[in-house]
């Protein structure tokens, strides 16, 4: 078209771009981007009372708050204390709201990434990844005040005794994410897997 603006910016940082600098980002020409723009179809507006909001920390961390806000916006709170201090905002919904009216929102943020170095996310003490013996996957457990230690291997029977037939676990360290497993620790360690699963008497 004639006279067109195009508005890009960069989703970290928030900066703006130029058409030049998409094409150099995405590798495609400028004639194709502005091509695409054209041609694409209109996309229909959102709608909704209520906004979904995603945490800048953690993104598996979302809320439905009253009311309407531009879709992403960065939002501030100091309501929600042990979750982020930043939040995205997702989208328009008629879901009812999962946090009180009384949390207040400031919008005006540029970015995720500019909200979180002026407010750093919350460091979330006493959560450590343990990989499971049997198959190496892992998880993120609250050891409830009891000392876990990097590089030992330990007891500790998942509530899920279904999902974890033996009690053995690989303490990888300490984690900044949320727990992802409940269950109980006995305090006993072991040389290895091996030896956990010979002195439980219980195998994958």
């Amino acid at each position: 078209g004639i006279n067109i603006t195009y508005q890009f910016k960069n989703v970290n940082t928030g900066a703006d771009l130029t058409v030049g600098d998409v094409a150099l980002i995405t590798d495609n020409p400028v004639i194709m981007i502005e091509s695409s723009i054209t041609t694409a179809p209109v996309v229909k507006p959102q709608e909704g009372a209520n906004t979904v909001i995603t945490s800048c920390c953690d993104e598996s961390v979302s809320y439905v708050i009253s009311g309407q806000y531009t879709i992403g916006n960065i939002l501030y709170t100091d309501s929600v204390p042990d979750d982020s201090y930043c939040w995205y905002v997702e989208s328009l919904t008629d879901s009812t709201p999962t946090l009180p009216l009384s949390f207040a929102f400031s919008s005006g943020g540029r970015s995720c990434e500019a909200c979180i170095n002026l407010n750093p996310c919350p460091v979330v003490i006493g959560s450590y990844i343990i990989q499971y013996c049997c198959d190496g996957s892992e998880q993120f457990v609250d050891p409830g005040g009891k000392g876990l230690y990097p590089g030992t291997y330990i007891n500790f029977s998942a509530d899920d005794s279904i999902t974890y037939p033996t009690p053995c676990w690989y303490v990888v360290g300490p984690s900044t994410k949320r727990p992802s497993i409940t269950g109980t620790f006995d305090g006993s360690t072991y040389e290895d897997c091996k030896d956990c699963r010979i002195q439980t008497g219980q195998s994958c």
